[in-house]
């Protein structure tokens, strides 16, 4: 009795609690472009899509249409155009050469620099024609870079990133409410347990940051489980990560404080029923550690992983796993992985299953 409600409580409030309340798609402001194909032929629109092999243009001539990249000479804001007698070149003269700024993906280079989460790449594109630097910045925090595949890095989550992630057993949501401060609720789908979390972010250098995550969870609504609002969970942790919002890694180290209400029952064969005898409070302590990270894989795929390990009154658990975290859309991105398992003294033979689905809220307009 005593490790069931433990478990319960441990493993629904911690690793609940330990999910950071942050992602990232990738949001841009609409900048009206003018698209140049090898035969000459002009669209001006707003890009809706853009990958390595074609662009989805919303064109003011036709309307919605794929075109492949092989076939764009050129691309560019509107606003900054040339006439169409400075883009012609007949003679073969070194191409002179055209900067502009762009936030639309033109193709997949390396980042140059980031700052406050927006990297500032540097593209050269070859044509015929004047040879055309760009300059685009990608906003990461449209992308979910503040959680590994269960736990949470030290990242603040920035304005634009509020989210609502459904996973096997539970649901949990988060919401950034200063540069660094962040609040979140989760819950099982049968309502135990129930908790909210805080997580308060400070940077220590360019590549490190360390994050303070405290959580409740209460089993107030745990009655089909003979558990109630006398029984829950406080959670307290810090984290260290090292690297960028692509690439990086994380070290974790927390206490778990856990109460439980028991009710000591006898059976009385005079009556023969169940005799209340006594009641009192029972106290739990965990310690638990956690490491875990992420490697940018592309443009709509990011590879995590997490370890953790905790010690419950001299019981000793292990769990280690790996997941995917993919989608196009960058708003509606899933999860899938699963974990490995070693409690109470042997392995679960079977792979426990790591599966999710988070939404992420579209930045309000100011």
């Amino acid at each position: 009795m005593k490790f069931r409600i433990c478990h319960i409580i441990l493993c629904c409030s911690i690793l609940l609690s330990c999910n950071a309340w942050g992602q990232d798609t990738t949001g841009t402001e609409a900048i009206k472009m003018v698209i140049i194909k090898n035969d000459g032929a002009r669209y001006t629109g707003y890009i809706l899509e853009d990958d390595s092999r074609e662009i989805l243009l919303n064109s003011d001539q036709v309307g919605r249409l794929y075109i492949p990249k092989h076939f764009i000479k050129s691309i560019q804001p509107l606003e900054d155009e040339q006439p169409i007698d400075q883009q012609i070149n007949t003679e073969k003269e070194e191409a002179p050469i055209e900067e502009i700024e762009t936030d639309t993906l033109v193709k997949n280079d390396a980042p140059e620099k980031e700052q406050d989460g927006v990297l500032h790449i540097k593209d050269t594109l070859d044509n015929d024609g004047p040879q055309v630097v760009i300059h685009r910045k990608i906003d990461l925090r449209n992308r979910i870079t503040t959680k590994n595949m269960i736990s949470d890095n030290a990242f603040p989550i920035q304005r634009g990133e509020a989210y609502v992630k459904f996973m096997l057993f539970g649901a949990e949501a988060g919401i950034p409410v200063t540069k660094n401060w962040s609040l979140g609720a989760f819950s099982s789908y049968w309502g135990a347990p129930v908790g909210i979390k805080s997580k308060y972010c400070i940077p220590l250098t360019a590549d490190a940051v360390m994050s303070i995550d405290l959580a409740y969870g209460t089993m107030a609504f745990g009655s089909w489980a003979n558990l109630g609002i006398r029984d829950g969970s406080l959670v307290g942790s810090t984290t260290f990560t090292f690297g960028d919002r692509d690439k990086n890694f994380s070290a974790k180290a927390g206490y778990a404080f856990v109460h439980e209400f028991r009710e000591f029952w006898d059976f009385d064969e005079t009556t023969m029923t169940w005799q209340l005898m006594t009641t009192d409070y029972y106290y739990t302590h965990v310690i638990f550690a956690n490491v875990g990270g992420m490697v940018r894989l592309n443009d709509h795929s990011t590879f995590v992983f997490d370890g953790f390990t905790s010690f419950i009154q001299g019981d000793f658990m292990l769990s280690a796993g790996a997941a995917v975290r993919f989608g196009a859309n960058p708003h509606k991105q899933w999860q899938l992985g699963g974990s490995l398992v070693y409690s109470g003294g042997s392995p679960i033979p079977v792979p426990v299953p790591n599966f999710s689905y988070t939404y992420v809220f579209p930045e309000r307009k100011r």
